[in-house]
């Protein structure tokens, strides 16, 4: 979930112009701190009905 969540956000963030740069590097950090485990728990959670299957 992180590396796909990082490659989201250095495309959307590759035509924004800043004049301070370390602004959007920990714009983006916290971005990703926040979102990740939320699409973790959605990803996972959509997935469980196929691995509890294979197991009984």
């Amino acid at each position: 979930m992180y590396f796909i969540i990082s490659i989201i956000c250095m495309i959307d963030t590759k035509g924004i112009q800043v004049q301070n740069e370390k602004a959007i590097d920990e714009t983006v950090g916290v971005i990703k701190m926040i979102f990740t485990p939320i699409n973790a728990m959605i990803a996972l959670s959509s997935i469980r009905k196929y691995i509890w299957k294979s197991e009984r």
